[in-house]
């Protein structure tokens, strides 16, 4: 029986409900491939056709995918396409794409490929750049047949112009292209294992890690590649979106921040706390299992930052941290709001991207860390319900909880010796720190059965305390740095009298950013008070006898001078500013390293 002739040439299957075949009519139609941009590809077609057309076999899947290294870049650009294109149609291609054992290794290996080209080529450039460099200095007169001799050379070049720079080819546009796409390709598939939560999202992670072993720019590509998921959990929550959907909202949130991330961490936090107010079709078992997708990636962002030498420990040496400086105000300058991957495998710095990893999971946790106001009210039950979350074992949690508090309090500390003092993920970050350090000064207190803070508490590094007291001293040492740079910057600012034109766009910025400096110093402040009045023994048998005592001198000269007259934020002020003063802050400012 003759086929009919269609009008596109992927048609629904009769005989497979759900998938598709191709019309053989309309294909004899265009054998000749239409002129860029004139038509659309099978599978755009396919999915403009009905939206219920998925891939339903797995076996050319997997063709394809150990295909891809060999394909040329416009070729592996166009499959690339149409396998982005299914994935975005249809939740089940997704599925199905993830049963196929290659997926992972093969797109691993064609972005790893794309960054070997982009390393090969910066290598190129830099050798290029080298002789130009080596050709000018030599002695004048010598003669250099081999360089007169290229076509290029320009008798009327500018000094400043490298010659080697022009030589070189540029990375081209289907490379670049290949790797969004790639890039974008395992986001997706990756972030949908991660919304199913539990053992499904740890494995397809425990691979992603697994692979940065055995290929080449193993540990850029799954760095690069990490601060991508973050971006599209942050975006788009970490639950499926039907799901999510259920989510009650409340009144006046069509505008609000991270809107479906927050969706998401509503209906996790009504499972956990067994709130009737907010229905959820979530479980306590499926909520357990977005906790411990959370925990997971909080685990694998921190032994990131340590295999790329960011460790708490690594990062005191200060010398080493202002030789990797950027293009902040002192430190690494991100943006405002939520953080993108990655957008390119040219000229990023391995400090660059922990950074932006680091304030992508910390944004992330924070809508499930910090309890919606629609669930519970302020003050009453958060705090026993974050510490529930941060406990080593729980009843309705499970036995193990892991580090999750110590891994967001080790991704804070790098945040605070990595960004610049007076942006807004700077005073983000210590604000979040002061909690952090409130809340495991609570876990200490409760772990040695003390009922209040009486400034006494157990030994310092005794068994059972021994691991938090030297992430607490670890924090006060950053913490210390931290205040240094807060001064300088706040003198900074001080001493430019009216040349603000240079650093910032009109006076208002710069009291802008002056603004952040005092108030992330407040909390920085709030964070020595506190371990002082907690752990003040830790902070005695640690540091020097001099160091201490300086640091009691300057925690009582700011006490005294924020019983001055004047407005609270007055007081405020003042008692910061008399802290940045102290020789505790002002000095104390080297960290020499013991082979």
């Amino acid at each position: 029986m003759p086929e009919e002739k269609s009008e596109t040439a992927v048609v629904d299957n009769v005989v497979l409900v759900g998938g598709c075949h191709l019309s053989v009519p309309r294909l004899e139609e265009n054998k000749r491939p239409p002129p860029a941009g004139s038509a659309p590809s099978v599978v755009v077609e396919a999915v403009r056709h009905s939206r219920l057309i998925t891939v339903r076999d797995d076996s050319a899947l997997s063709i394809v995918f150990r295909l891809l290294r060999y394909f040329a870049a416009a070729d592996v650009e166009r499959w690339l396409c149409e396998l982005l294109a299914l994935v975005r149609a249809s939740p089940d291609s997704a599925e199905v794409m993830m049963e196929c054992p290659d997926w992972q290794p093969c797109l691993f290996q064609v972005i790893s490929g794309i960054l070997e080209v982009v390393s090969a080529q910066e290598v190129v450039d830099v050798a290029l750049t080298v002789g130009e460099d080596e050709k000018e200095e030599g002695a004048a007169g010598l003669a250099t047949p081999l360089l007169d001799r290229d076509a290029g050379d320009d008798p009327d070049r500018k000094p400043c112009e490298k010659k080697g720079a022009q030589a070189s080819p540029a990375v081209g546009t289907n490379t670049t292209n290949c790797f969004s796409l790639a890039m974008k390709l395992y986001t997706n598939l990756l972030a949908h294992s991660t919304r199913l939560g539990g053992r499904d999202a740890t494995s397809a992670l425990q691979v992603a890690a697994s692979l940065q072993r055995t290929c080449v720019n193993g540990r850029e590509v799954l760095t690069i590649l990490v601060t991508h998921l973050l971006a599209e959990l942050v975006d788009r929550g970490t639950l499926p979106p039907d799901l999510a959907a259920t989510a009650p909202s409340p009144a006046g949130s069509s505008r609000e921040v991270n809107h479906a991330l927050k969706r998401s961490a509503r209906l996790v936090n009504a499972a956990v706390l067994r709130q009737d107010a907010v229905p959820t079709p979530l479980d306590e078992a499926g909520a357990n299992r977005i906790w411990q997708t959370l925990r997971y990636l909080t685990a694998l962002v921190v032994a990131l930052q340590h295999r790329h030498g960011l460790g708490v420990a690594e990062t005191l040496d200060y010398r080493s941290a202002a030789a990797g400086g950027s293009e902040g105000l002192a430190g690494i300058r991100l943006g405002d709001g939520n953080l993108p991957g990655i957008p390119s495998p040219v000229g990023t710095a391995g400090n660059v991207a922990c950074a932006t990893a680091a304030a992508q999971l910390l944004t992330l946790t924070d809508a499930f860390i910090f309890v919606d106001s629609m669930l519970v009210t302020p003050g009453s039950v958060s705090r026993d319900y974050v510490l529930r979350l941060f406990r080593s074992a729980d009843d309705l949690l499970g036995d193990t909880q892991g580090t999750l508090l110590s891994g967001l309090i080790r991704l804070s500390v790098l945040l605070l010796a990595s960004l610049e003092p007076c942006s807004a993920k700077f005073l983000q970050c210590a604000g979040r720190l002061r909690c952090f350090v409130g809340w495991l000064l609570a876990l200490i207190r409760e772990t040695t059965g003390l009922a209040a803070p009486d400034g006494a508490g157990a030994a310092p590094y005794d068994a059972l305390t021994e691991r938090d007291d030297r992430l607490l001293l670890a924090t006060i040492l950053h913490v210390h740095r931290a205040l240094e740079r807060c001064g300088r910057i706040l003198a900074l600012f001080e001493g430019l009298e009216g040349g603000y034109s240079d650093l910032f766009c009109s006076p208002e910025d710069m009291t802008k950013h002056r603004r952040r400096v005092l108030r992330a110093g407040h909390e920085l402040r709030e964070i020595v008070g506190a371990v002082h009045r907690d752990r003040g023994e830790l902070l005695r048998v640690s540091l020097s006898n001099r160091a201490y005592a300086a640091l009691v001198r300057g925690l009582e000269r700011s006490g005294h001078a924020a019983e001055r007259g004047g407005n609270a934020g007055a007081r405020k002020e003042a008692a910061l500013r008399s802290f940045l003063a102290s020789s505790w802050v002002q000095g104390y400012v080297n960290v020499d390293f013991v082979a």
